[in-house]
Parts: structure tokens; C-alpha cells; sequence
């Protein structure tokens, strides 16, 4: 299970101080300032560069060119040498790790003979963090201790901070956690005394990494969740997928595999959409674990040849490792020994010469657990012992009573600057507390007589009061069983629920907006594949809620058997099963649960799309037109009509954008000054079409943000399900 691992590279030292309002002071002192010369000029293109790194990268590309023709036309190395380290990091962060060398050698070349520490601690630790993503620990630390010494000489006390950091990954790479901690904790004491809540968020996430390699899950939960917390209030969206995947660890550690996956589909989410092929590459490799931990290897193997497939493209090397080691273990429970074996060796050869312990001792035991099943135990004691010298060498009594001892001393010395304060205080306030007893004598009297007068009443009411308390815990705790029900309810209908990897095989381009009444829903998305055909259906079961949940559950299953037991594949077969066997189960007492929706189905042999509709149908945008499906006028279930449903095919073309939806939307009260009206299902098509030139994920926030405000402080009427997809 990899951690991610969020290096400072390039923020460093003043620019966590500095923001986009500083950069537009910078702005206006180049068109105000007209004794600017050209050099002058190209300092402040420099540091516009770094300020608009995070917070618009075109931007940062732009002022990177506008200072390199400067820097050119006046032949100032130094400015020159800070465009070629500046374009580095553009490449280090489009993960092109060969060209940021090259660009790092052009810059160190150029500042030949000239001092200028301000560039050179920056290249020091673009230099480690590239080895260090290769792999090579070693050479990484080599490069941060000497960004530490040029740290060091300035006081730049942020920049220091940041590489211990850095060198505290190593350690926790090589699989020195006791030394990883010691590093963070010296981050956590100076971070803490200045204030400074970026480098508090990077000790915690440490710190929690570490703790979590020694399974001390409840120390690592405490400090990862802190992290989180900044990461969000900063809005480092990079920093978050990186907790993100330390959160969903932990909970693998101690088998809690439905939050594990919970936290890892966050991290794959937020990876995919800042674009960070890293990242994504080592939460699909996390995620794959999880899945091979719950027996579902093919799932697993599937993520892992993603991962490896990202990880080789950018020369990850950390990710190959971790999924090769995943790999190792898919072959090794189905008894696949030789491949099993393969990946084993092939992570030891590559950890020997990159120094990564950790993968080293995976690959150790490894291939202890092959040999013993093949019973050849002189293989199997050699790997075993292997294992068990790395694992020990680092992880020992000893350094752990030296880490507790660091952390009394880090809290007995906060504890004593407290006191020290409050004594303070206490002697300026001393005089103040001496009018404050006498005003409480008095105020004692007076308190005294009238409690003598309500005394009476309370001894009566008090009785009564214990009989109603106890009753409230009561409910209380009734209420809170099932609460907590209904929540893990939630999570098992949102596991059923058609997942994103399933979608994404099969559709161009899709969005979906799924906003239940309550807490589980009984509107939903489900969807199937077969060699041939895919088929997607959005539905409104019969209520909302805990009931509608169950008609939800029910209705899934019954579409699932249609197709894997009844090898109905045709949309409107699959609705006469389902409505047959809702019939047969729940209608006995003249009950008419079941459920309206669409069921779309994509032949992909004869590239040709049909649907079955019950009551809800789609609608399909070509342009800015918008055309409202044929569809049948009877439920999914118990109704008056007893003929068979129709099958539909879709008006629709490539480009052409297809909504598949329910009901909730359009019944929903609101309106400025029209609290009683429905959206309506005209508006809806309204919106539909005057939306169409937006990308579908935009179209989405557009559309739950009208009905946000349709709605206002009025309650939710209905589940609302809507999915856009483009054909």
C-alpha cells in the first residue's frame, strides 16, 4: 500500500507568504514603475512565474517566456538561470522527469562562477525530488542535505522545514519510520512556535504516514485527520489526494475495506481531475489492493495494469514496485507460482539498486510465502529471515522509547510555556480579583435568598425532570442505532449503484447528479455489461427514504437476474421480468410498488441503441433542439395495464446528448415568491436546451445549482437522479 507522497519542490521559502494579491502588486509596478530596467523587469517576471505556478499554470508559462526574452536581450545569467529552473518545474510536474534534468543542468550551467543561493537551493531540491521519485533514495538525500546547508546559511526557516519534509520521506521509503518521525516532530515544534499552518499540515501528514507503516492506526488517524483539515481550509487539492490515500490505509490495516474504498474512489476522483498521473497511478494501485484483500482479484488486476501502464509512461518507478508487489500476491493465491515468483524478483533486482527497503522487505516476504507453499523450506527460511532482518532493523524498542520520549518532551514544553503565561496573568489580574470576591460575596447573598425561595420548587420538579431524562437517553440512544443503520444502509445502496470505472469503459462522455431526499434513496443509477451490449437504466422506486432504499435494493436485483439468469437482453423483455417477479413477491395485497424509469441498451456489434421507458422518458439534444421520447404510460409493477412494454430505438446520432432522469426534479416547490409551484418538466426542458453548449459536467453544476435556488430554504420534495451522457 503506497502512500502519496506531496514533495516541496518549488514553493518554497517567501512565496508562502505571497498570494494573488501580490502578484498583482507586481503587476501594476511594472506598467507604473517607468524607471524599470529591462533586468528588473525580468525579476519580476520570475516571481510571477512562481506565484501563478498554483494558482494559473498558462499564466506561469507566460510570464516564464516574458522573462526569458528579457533575460536574453540583457544576457543576466542569473535571471536567465531562474527561467531555465522555472521551466524544469513545468516539466517535473507533467511528470517528464528526463527533460527537467536537462533543463536543471542548462540552469546550474548557466549560474557557473556566480553565486545565487536563492536559484541554487531550488535546484538542490528539484534534483532530490526527481531521484527521489525514481527511486533513488540515496542520491535524493545527498541533493536535499545540500538545499539544507544553503537553507541553513540563509535562515530561510519555511525552506528548512520543507526539507525535512523531504528527507523524512526517504526515511519513510527505506522503511525508517522511528527516523521519519524524529524529522517531523523537529517540523511540528518550529511550525507550531511561527504559526505556520502549511508546514504543520506537512509534519501531521508525516507523521501520520509513519505511525501508520507501524500499525499504530489510531496515533496515524489522529494526525492525518488534522492534515486534512488544512489541506481543505487551503484548498491543496494535491496535498488532499495524497491524505486521501494515507486515510484509506489505515482503514485497510484494520480490515475496514468499505471506508478504504471510500477514501480511495475520493482519491481517484480528485487525481483525475487535476490531471496528476502520479497520483492517479498509485490510488488505482491502493484501490487494487483493497479489492484483492475483498477476493476480487480480477477487479484488482485490472487497476493494477492501469497503474503500471501510468507509472512506466512518467518513469514512476515507486508505482511499478507497488504494483508489481500486488501482482505478485494475485498469482500467488491462484496458485500461479512462477508468475507469482516473476514479480517478486523483478521488485527486489530494482529496490537493491534504488535503496527502497520497504519494497525490498515486500519482495522478502514474498517470495518466504511462495516457497513455503511449494514446500521448499530452505528457500522459504532464507526469504523468511530476509524479511525478518529488514523489518527488525529498523522498527525496534528502543527507537520507539527514544520517539515517545521526543513527543513528552514536545508536549511537557508546551505544557510549561502555558503555566508560564498563566502565572502572568494571574499576577496582573490579582488586584482585579480582589474587587471580583467582593462583588461575589454580595452577589452569593442575594443568590443565597433567592435559592432558598426556589429550592422548594426545584426538590418537586427535580423527580420529574430524572423520569424525563431517562426517557430522552432512551430515545436518544433508539434514535442513534438508527441513524447509524441507516448510514451503513447508505453505504451498501451507494456500492450498488453503477460505478465509475464501469461507466467510463463504456460511455464517451458522461455526468451525473444524484441528490436523494433523506439519507438512502429510492431513486437510482444501475448498469450492466455484457461481450456484446450495455445497458444503463436511471429509476424512481415506489417512496423515498428507508422504503424506497428497499424497493431500490429489490428492483436492482431483479434487473440483474433478468440478465444473468434469465438471458433476457432486450430492454423491454427486462421490464416485463422485473414487473413480473415485483408482482409475484410484493403485490399479494394489492400493494403497486415497483418502479418508473428508462432502460437504455447500446449494442455495441450492431451499433444500434434501443430502450424500454415506464412513465419517465428521455430526451434527447441535438444542437439546441430537444426531443421528448416515446414512452410507455405504466409503472415497472402493479398497474392497470397488463400489456407488454415497447421497445424503442433512439432517435439519436453521434455528438448528440442524451438525459436520462426521474421525476424529483421537475416536482420540486421553490420559486422567488411562488413557494406552491412545481419546477415542472417544461422548465426542465427549458434548461436542458439553453445549456448545450457547455461541457456535460458543467451542464450538471449548472443544473443542481438552478435547482438549488429554485428551491431555497424550502424542504427537498423527492429523490432527484439525473445522468447526461454524450453518444
Amino acid at each position: 500500500m503506497k502512500n502519496i507522497f506531496f514533495l516541496f519542490i518549488f514553493f518554497q521559502g517567501w512565496l508562502f507568504a505571497q498570494t494573488n494579491g501580490d502578484g498583482l502588486v507586481l503587476k501594476k509596478k511594472l506598467y507604473s514603475d517607468k524607471t524599470l530596467s529591462d533586468s528588473g523587469k525580468a525579476t519580476i517576471y520570475n516571481r510571477l512565474t512562481e506565484i501563478y505556478f498554483q494558482l494559473n499554470r498558462d499564466s506561469a508559462k507566460h510570464f516564464n517566456y516574458i522573462a526569458e526574452v528579457l533575460s536574453l536581450k540583457t544576457k543576466d545569467k542569473r535571471n536567465y538561470a531562474a527561467v531555465l529552473y522555472y521551466k524544469a518545474a513545468f516539466k517535473y510536474f507533467d511528470s517528464q522527469y528526463d527533460s527537467t534534468i536537462n533543463l536543471l543542468n542548462k540552469s546550474i550551467l548557466n549560474l557557473k562562477g556566480i553565486k545565487y543561493q536563492f536559484i541554487e537551493s531550488k535546484q538542490y531540491n528539484l534534483y532530490g525530488a526527481v531521484e527521489f521519485l525514481k527511486g533513488n533514495y540515496k542520491l535524493a538525500e545527498e541533493y536535499y542535505l545540500k538545499n539544507l546547508n544553503i537553507n541553513i546559511e540563509t535562515g530561510d526557516t519555511a525552506s528548512i522545514l520543507n526539507t525535512y519534509y523531504n528527507i523524512s520521506l526517504i526515511h519513510n521509503s527505506q522503511g525508517d519510520y522511528s527516523k521519519a518521525i524524529e524529522y517531523n516532530y523537529k517540523i511540528l515544534e518550529i511550525a507550531d512556535k511561527v504559526n505556520d499552518s502549511t508546514n504543520l499540515m506537512l509534519a501531521y501528514q508525516g507523521l501520520g504516514i509513519a505511525y501508520g507503516n507501524v500499525s499504530e492506526v489510531n496515533n496515524s488517524l489522529l494526525y492525518l485527520k488534522k492534515a486534512y483539515q488544512i489541506a481543505l481550509r487551503k484548498k491543496l487539492e494535491y496535498e488532499q489526494i495524497g491524505i486521501l490515500i494515507d486515510l484509506g490505509n489505515n482503514y485497510k490495516q484494520v480490515r475496514n475495506y468499505t471506508m478504504a474504498l471510500y477514501y480511495e474512489n475520493r482519491a481517484i476522483a480528485l487525481a483525475t481531475k487535476i490531471s496528476d498521473q502520479r497520483t492517479l497511478s498509485v490510488s488505482l494501485s491502493n484501490k487494487a489492493a483493497t479489492l484483492l484483500k475483498m477476493g476480487k482479484s480480477l477487479e484488482a488486476e485490472d487497476l493494477l495494469n492501469q497503474s503500471i501502464l501510468i507509472s512506466k509512461k512518467i518513469d514512476f518507478t515507486n508505482g511499478t514496485l507497488e504494483s508489481y508487489i500486488t501482482l505478485s500476491q494475485i498469482y500467488f493465491l491462484r496458485n500461479d507460482f512462477e508468475k507469482s515468483k516473476y514479480f517478486a524478483y523483478s521488485v527486489l533486482a530494482i529496490s537493491k539498486l534504488t535503496g527502497g527497503i520497504d519494497d525490498e522487505k515486500n519482495a522478502y516476504r514474498s517470495l518466504y510465502s511462495i516457497y513455503k507453499k511449494q514446500n521448499k523450506n530452505d528457500s522459504s527460511l532464507f526469504y523468511f529471515e530476509k524479511y525478518t532482518h529488514l523489518k527488525d532493523s529498523f522498527i525496534n524498542e528502543s527507537k520507539f522509547k527514544e520517539i515517545a520520549v521526543d513527543e513528552f518532551k514536545y508536549q511537557k514544553q508546551k505544557e510549561d510555556e502555558i503555566k508560564k503565561l498563566e502565572k502572568e496573568l494571574y499576577i496582573k489580574e490579582l488586584d482585579k480579583q480582589k474587587v471580583i470576591r467582593t462583588a461575589i460575596t454580595i452577589a452569593s447573598i442575594i443568590l443565597l435568598v433567592f435559592l432558598v425561595i426556589v429550592f422548594r420548587n426545584y426538590r418537586e420538579k427535580q423527580k420529574a425532570n430524572q423520569e424525563i431524562q431517562k426517557q430522552k437517553q432512551v430515545i436518544e440512544s433508539k434514535n442513534k442505532d438508527i441513524l447509524d443503520s441507516i448510514n451503513y444502509a447508505k453505504r451498501i445502496q451507494y456500492g450498488m449503484l453503477a460505478q465509475d470505472p464501469l461507466l467510463k469503459a463504456n460511455l464517451n462522455e458522461f455526468s451525473i447528479l444524484f441528490k436523494p431526499k433523506d439519507i438512502v434513496s429510492g431513486d437510482f443509477y444501475w448498469a450492466y455489461e455484457t461481450k456484446e451490449k450495455f445497458y444503463l437504466c436511471v429509476a424512481d422506486s415506489t417512496g423515498h427514504g428507508v422504503p424506497g432504499a428497499f424497493m431500490c435494493l429489490l428492483n436492482i436485483g431483479f434487473l440483474n437476474e433478468a440478465i444473468n439468469e434469465k438471458k433476457l437482453y432486450q430492454p423491454h423483455e427486462i421490464f416485463n421480468h422485473v414487473r413480473q417477479r415485483l408482482i409475484e413477491n410484493i403485490s399479494k395485497d394489492g400493494q403497486k410498488d415497483g418502479f418508473d424509469g428508462t432502460l437504455i441498451c447500446f449494442d455495441k456489434k450492431n451499433s444500434t441503441i434501443t430502450y424500454a421507458a415506464a412513465h419517465n422518458p428521455p430526451f434527447v439534444i441535438s444542437g439546441n433542439s430537444i426531443t421528448e421520447c416515446k414512452y410507455d404510460k405504466m409503472p415497472v409493477g402493479q398497474g392497470e395495464q397488463k400489456e407488454s412494454f415497447n421497445l424503442y430505438e433512439l432517435p439519436a446520432k453521434k455528438g448528440d446528448v442524451l438525459y436520462l432522469l426521474t421525476d424529483g426534479y421537475a416536482d420540486q416547490f421553490g420559486g422567488k415568491g411562488e413557494q406552491g409551484k412545481k419546477f415542472k418538466k417544461k422548465n426542465l426542458k427549458d434548461l436542458l436546451a439553453k445549456i448545450q453548449d457547455k461541457k456535460l459536467n458543467d451542464q450538471i453544476i449548472t443544473i443542481e445549482k438552478t435547482f438549488n435556488e429554485w428551491k431555497g430554504d424550502l424542504e427537498q420534495v423527492d429523490d432527484v437522479c439525473i445522468i447526461g451522457l454524450r453518444i
